[in-house]
């Protein structure tokens, strides 16, 4: 396995971490059904099923029933039980019935006969170490994480402005007080790369272009920079990229812009390639953890 290496490197580096974003947060306030109804879908993930003898709520049973109302007259349907998909009334008389079972129900008007074909039961696992253990989500290491994990999720719209300013802060800070080496060839193709994506715009002016033009030159040598910080954490993370996963992202572009392998090589270098690939990586990590933050703090802002 080749590992995909920069020349430049980090000198020193400030740790994104340290950075003071009280600024950005806003207080929030959880809404505990929500919060519930979040944690019960991250359980159901890790639900198990097994067979059951008797029908309980919640359980996901198969009915054959037959009646003179077409409503209730069907072969083989799934029923989770409590729903109120079959109406509240059918439903609740199907608790307590057995496998093999076949009773007569009246709901309403109508007489049903109720086959019981199979019970289906749900099994939740508790929300401890153990389940967090076994999910072995990156970054979740206890059940206050999970808790967290699922906040974030109700308040990530409602935040996205703040995101947004605080995550680009964090950005700028980090690179502006780090000291980096860079290396003048990776430089160069980290400038290309960014030149590449406004290749196609239009200015009003040739001042303007050029203005344009020397933003986008410092941007593609803070690119080079934010890449490395990216390769380190992935790193930490245990992941790397090689030249095995260039080759592969080299075939797929060149099978859907209809190209050739070498085409596509000379138009994004292996570099290119690792410095987009590194910065997307730490912009994801990072857009998380500024999410993360201002959930947390914002719980804590009275």
């Amino acid at each position: 396995m080749n590992v995909i290496n920069f020349k430049s490197k980090i000198i020193k580096e400030k740790d994104y971490k340290t950075v003071d974003i009280q600024q950005f947060v806003v207080p929030i306030t959880v809404n505990k059904e929500a919060l519930d109804y979040s944690l019960l879908k991250f359980r159901t993930k890790y639900s198990e099923s097994i067979l059951a003898e008797t029908i309980e709520e919640r359980d996901l049973v198969t009915l054959t029933c037959k009646s003179k109302n077409l409503r209730f007259s069907k072969s083989h349907i799934g029923v989770r039980v409590g729903l109120g998909l079959m109406t509240k009334e059918f439903e609740s008389q199907l608790i307590g019935l057995m496998k093999g079972e076949t009773k007569k129900l009246t709901v309403g008007q109508d007489s049903v006969d109720v086959t019981v074909e199979e019970i289906k039961r749900e099994i939740l696992p508790e929300l401890d170490e153990k389940l967090v253990e076994r999910c072995d989500i990156p970054g979740i290491n206890s059940v206050d994480d999970v808790v967290d994990m699922c906040i974030t999720e109700q308040f990530g719209e409602i935040l996205e402005e703040n995101v947004d300013e605080a995550f680009n802060y964090i950005g700028t800070d980090v690179i502006n007080n780090s000291e980096f080496e860079l290396d003048e060839e990776e430089i160069e193709v980290s400038v290309n790369y960014v030149l590449s994506i406004m290749k196609d715009m239009v200015f009003e002016n040739e001042e303007m272009k050029k203005n344009t033009l020397s933003l986008m030159k410092e941007s593609g040598k803070n690119m080079l920079a934010t890449a490395l910080v990216g390769k380190k954490y992935m790193e930490i993370q245990g992941s790397v990229l090689t030249d095995e996963d260039y080759e592969k992202y080299v075939k797929i572009r060149s099978d859907i812009n209809n190209k050739t392998i070498e085409e596509i090589k000379s138009e994004e270098p292996k570099i290119a390639y690792a410095i987009q690939k590194y910065t997307d990586f730490y912009f994801d990590m990072l857009e998380k953890y500024v999410l993360n933050q201002l959930c947390k703090l914002g719980r804590e802002k009275k």
